[in-house]
C-alpha cells in the first residue's frame, strides 16, 4: 500500500535522509492511482527510482497542482 509522505513546492524532499529533488530520477514506466489526501482527488503519479550510494530508493510523485508535488512511498 502506497503511504503519502508529503508535498512539496521549492523542489526539496528528503526521503531517507537524501533530497530526491537533488537526484536524477528514473523513471520505472510505472505508475499508481493516489488520492489527493486534502481534496481526495484522483492522481495517477509515475513510480521513480534514485540511486546514491547503492542505495535504491522508490517512491511515486506527480503534481497535484502547478508546482505541488505530491510524494508516495510503499
Amino acid at each position: 500500500m502506497w503511504k503519502f509522505r508529503g508535498s512539496t513546492s521549492n523542489d526539496s524532499f528528503i526521503l531517507d535522509g537524501i533530497d530526491i529533488f537533488k537526484q536524477e530520477w528514473i523513471n520505472t514506466k510505472q505508475t499508481i492511482e493516489v488520492k489527493d489526501p486534502l481534496y481526495n482527488q484522483s492522481f495517477n503519479f509515475s513510480i521513480w527510482n534514485v540511486i546514491v550510494v547503492g542505495q535504491t530508493i522508490t517512491f511515486a510523485a506527480g503534481e497535484f497542482s502547478n508546482n505541488i508535488f505530491g510524494i508516495y512511498t510503499e
